[in-house]
């Protein structure tokens, strides 16, 4: 039978990282719902803050909206790889921490079946959980003293697979099959300071599901200038999801709970964007809007919720037209981007904003192949009713090889 600081005990964990000191890991708003959402775009998406839904570029691979990948006579197949380095700062009302990592970002292949479609398929994170939390000297309501460690880590990844296929020349549908796998690991560990109890909850999820994602691009030319337009709506859906839920005392084991599923439910939120695009000669500009019903999932807490999302993301690129070029610096590629989003989280009935900027350049190199390397700063959560504030800064660095397949031995 559990005594009654283990029940305590089990009602502490629920509470939210109000007055909690973060340790170094990530972030600590990944302790909540699925945790730390991935944002990062495709390759030189990155730079633009994520922002292209009607960019179609020819020599790229777009993630945002798969009917931006048009053929191009140009190049037959494309192969990207990409990584980043994430520096944290995470503020509260009496201290500041600061810690790195690094991440996988992205694998991504695409290759060109005839003049009018491609196939393309890869593999990407979808959300990061990595987090340490203390408590300490939490009284419970019998009066005992409790030193709490909230510990997580795991995440999940997308698999996907799509084509798209050009209707006309200015005009293309594309459709994206995801793939959702992964599973999240929490604990939390207490030692009651008059009894020397040492309490452990383990509570192991596995979460799988799957999706479409369905677009749209429009090109409009008027005069030199080229204006796109470009949609998406992804269906969204239910994660299937099991939990293993442990309880232990002393090290020893007193509760069991295998292969249940949970009170929360967990989604792939629908979502719905929308994108436009202004290419002239040497700059191109870009915004997109995108609306995510998270609120069809439910976490099982008085103290945090899912929120739908509406974010508003600009970006630019500059690079020289393709005439007279003669120096190397005359063929690289600047570009930069702002994006300003809430929360997909609610918590202790407080909403907070998320915005950043972004910039990065393109390197070409032999082949028609090309390194780019970008940075983002952005800013999370909120001081306000205990919180913590989370300044993130990432450099992105993603190579990409172009005709690595199927090109036909020249003969001399």
């Amino acid at each position: 039978m559990l005594n009654k600081t283990v029940l305590f005990f089990l009602v502490l964990i629920q509470l939210s990282v109000v007055d909690l000191k973060a340790q170094s890991a990530g972030s600590p708003y990944s302790i909540f719902g699925i945790g730390d959402l991935n944002r990062f775009g495709s390759s030189v998406f990155n730079h633009l803050s994520s922002t292209g839904l009607a960019v179609t570029k020819p020599g790229y691979y777009n993630n945002l909206n798969p009917a931006a990948n048009r053929s191009s006579n140009l190049y037959n197949s494309y192969f990207n790889l990409g990584f980043n380095i994430s520096r944290f700062r995470l503020e509260t009302l009496s201290e500041t921490e600061t810690f790195s990592r690094g991440d996988f970002t992205e694998l991504s292949l695409m290759f060109q079946l005839n003049n009018r479609s491609n196939l393309f398929f890869g593999f990407e994170p979808f959300s990061s959980v990595n987090y340490s939390l203390d408590r300490e000297n939490f009284r419970l309501s019998n009066n005992e003293v409790i030193d709490v460690q909230f510990r997580g880590d795991g995440g999940l990844s997308t698999i996907y697979l799509g084509t798209s296929y050009s209707i006309s020349k200015s005009f293309s549908l594309g459709l994206r099959g995801n793939f959702y796998t992964g599973s999240i690991n929490r604990f939390e560990e207490g030692v009651v300071d008059q009894t020397s109890t040492f309490v452990q909850t383990q509570d192991n999820l596995s979460l799988n599901g799957i999706d479409l994602t369905l677009g749209f691009t429009n090109t409009f030319e008027i005069g030199k200038t080229k204006l796109d337009l470009g949609g998406t709506y992804s269906t969204g859906s239910r994660f299937n999801t099991t939990s293993n839920f442990q309880i232990s005392q002393n090290q020893f084991l007193v509760f069991e709970n295998e292969d249940e599923e949970p009170d929360d439910v967990y989604v792939v939120p629908q979502k719905f964007g929308l994108g436009t695009s202004i290419q002239t000669k040497r700059i191109q500009y870009s915004l997109d809007y995108s609306y995510e019903l998270w609120s069809e999932g439910d976490l099982d807490s008085q103290d945090s919720e899912f929120d739908d999302v509406q974010r508003v993301s600009a970006g630019f690129e500059y690079r020289n037209s393709n005439e007279n070029l003669k120096k190397y610096i005359q063929f690289l590629t600047f570009r930069g981007g702002i994006f300003v989003q809430n929360s997909y989280l609610k918590i202790e009935n407080t909403s907070f904003t998320e915005y950043g900027f972004s910039a990065g350049i393109s390197l070409p190199f032999r082949g028609g192949n090309e390194l780019s390397l970008g940075y983002q700063w952005q800013k999370t959560g909120t001081l306000d009713n205990g919180l913590i504030r989370e300044v993130q800064q990432n450099y992105t660095f993603n190579i990409l090889f172009r005709n690595v397949w199927f090109n036909q031995r020249k003969i001399n």
